[in-house]
């Protein structure tokens, strides 16, 4: 039997429990009990005598003097074991505490460990794990033998499988009253009702993977397999991004070229100027090129040319060309040409074209395409408040871009017009300093019905039904109709 100790400090509940698990695989874990609450308000043993000093008579009830010296032990045992008194071995463990010298307590969620009691009492489970249990607590009062005097003795059987929240238990008797709550957990790295589940995160040879919380293995980003030991290939983690692939830049400016990618590690990131290695510059001879970026401080204009990202792995390699052109002109942001694009309509089937001009730029505009959701018919603002679904980015496989003196003219190619490709697109062109953008209707073709002259010579062109036309600026401009939920185009020209 383990030996008593004492201590001058609160009296502390012991708990022996005697625990059967029936399991075939072993495990690791942990029973612990908490205590709660001790009441011996007549400072007595189980067989009525006074734990310390003589009886007295207080408020009309005959109570001993002094308190008892309380300390408690715990024997944890399986339930088809015939010991469930203080005799006979503790199959799965066992705990004496400290002698706490009082015989009521009111224990908190903290540790004692002032006077070495520690709340809760935890035995580890050192055999295989059953659910059914039988457990005994034991409140005793120290005197001069190493057991101590019996005050008395809580025997409790049933099952109970591994889980972090407690299992809230109370006993009375006529001598005591105990508050006390029990659970089970598991060991690091076992998993499971009974804690026999084995689930070792681990990032190496034989697997990389981490431990859900039923200890299943979830394999770490690029590994997949049974065993995660099956690494992906690099892919690029925002192919978005890499649709920019120029790059304008003033000279004395600073430009980030991105190539960030996932797969099975380790990544290893190369950067080529126009296809050599490379090592450094004359500004920035520390520059770290074997990271997922680039960055180019202080540009001058030898910094221009064809900057590649090549990014590998055992299993696969994957490259990205930016091409960057450094220059040194009026800042302004890109100006277009008002009228373009203009709104076009087509049969499904068909094919069109549109294009966008960009008159003046500081810096050689990056130009995209942007096709809207059908339920956007007009765009006032493009920036970082609009909807991520309320537009798609054009593959720029679909558009060209041509220099044309100072102006950069797109032009975006639709073929084989399709239901889905109706409905409003935006050229968007930017630089270091701004953007602007102009927007045009691609919709459906309705054939005119009849002619609607106008005075001053004016032909109108479209079907109009019975609608009346407002006045109309002079010129040559494309408006849109909404006829019915379908819309129209039409051409208005001015002297003709």
């Amino acid at each position: 039997m383990a030996s008593v100790h004492y201590s001058k400090s609160l009296t502390c509940f012991v708990a022996v429990l005697l625990f059967i698990h029936k399991q075939t695989v072993s495990g690791s874990g942990s029973f612990q009990i908490h205590l709660n609450s001790l009441r011996n308000i007549k400072h007595e043993k189980s067989n009525g005598e006074c734990c310390d000093g003589r009886r007295t008579i207080h408020h009309g009830q005959s109570v001993c003097s002094d308190e008892c010296d309380t300390f408690f032990r715990v024997c944890l045992n399986k339930q088809n074991t015939q010991h469930d008194s203080s005799t006979g071995p503790c199959m799965y463990g066992e705990f004496t505490t400290v002698v706490l010298r009082r015989s009521s307590i009111s224990f908190t969620n903290t540790s004692l460990s002032n006077n070495g009691f520690r709340n809760p009492i935890s035995i580890h489970l050192s055999s295989l794990w059953k659910a059914a249990y039988s457990l005994v607590l034991e409140a005793r009062d120290a005197d001069n033998s190493s057991n101590g005097e019996l005050i008395d003795r809580v025997i409790q059987r049933g099952r109970l499988l591994s889980n972090k929240e407690w299992e809230l238990h109370a006993y009375n008797s006529s001598v005591v009253t105990i508050s006390y709550k029990i659970r089970v957990i598991c060991d690091a790295d076992y998993y499971g009702n009974r804690c026999k589940k084995f689930c070792l995160a681990r990032n190496d040879n034989s697997g990389h993977y981490t431990c859900n919380k039923n200890g299943n293995k979830v394999c770490l980003s690029g590994w997949r397999g049974d065993r995660c030991d099956t690494g992906d290939p690099p892919t690029f983690s925002d192919p978005d991004t890499l649709k920019r692939a120029f790059k304008a830049w003033p000279a004395s400016h600073s430009v980030k070229l991105r190539c960030k990618a996932m797969g099975a590690a380790p990544l290893k990131y190369t950067w080529l100027k126009d296809g050599k290695i490379l090592r450094g510059r004359r500004l920035d001879p520390y520059l770290n090129t074997s990271i997922w970026y680039l960055e180019l401080k202080d540009l001058i204009p030898t910094d221009s040319g064809e900057y590649t990202c090549i990014v590998s792995n055992p299993y696969g390699s994957i490259n990205h060309t930016y091409s960057v052109r450094v220059l040194a002109k009026p800042r302004t942001r890109p100006i277009l040409r008002k009228d373009l694009p203009r709104n076009k309509s087509a049969q499904v089937g068909e094919s069109v074209t549109m294009k966008c001009l960009v008159l003046v730029s500081a810096t050689l505009p990056d130009l995209r395409w942007l096709k809207w959701d059908k339920s956007i018919t007009f765009v006032s603002k493009i920036g970082d408040n609009s909807r991520d679904d309320a537009f798609l980015l054009i593959d720029p496989k679909y558009y060209s871009t041509i220099q044309r003196g100072e102006s950069y003219e797109s032009e975006l190619k639709i073929s084989k017009v399709t239901e889905e490709d109706f409905g409003l697109y935006t050229c968007y062109a930017s630089n270091h300093i701004g953007a602007e953008y102009n927007s045009a209707f691609l919709s459906r073709y309705a054939r005119p019905t009849r002619a609607l002259p106008s005075d001053r010579g004016k032909a109108i062109k479209g079907a109009m039904s019975d609608y009346l036309l407002s006045f109309l600026e002079a010129n040559r401009f494309s408006y849109q109709l909404n006829f019915k939920n379908k819309w129209t185009s039409f051409v208005i020209y001015d002297h003709i």
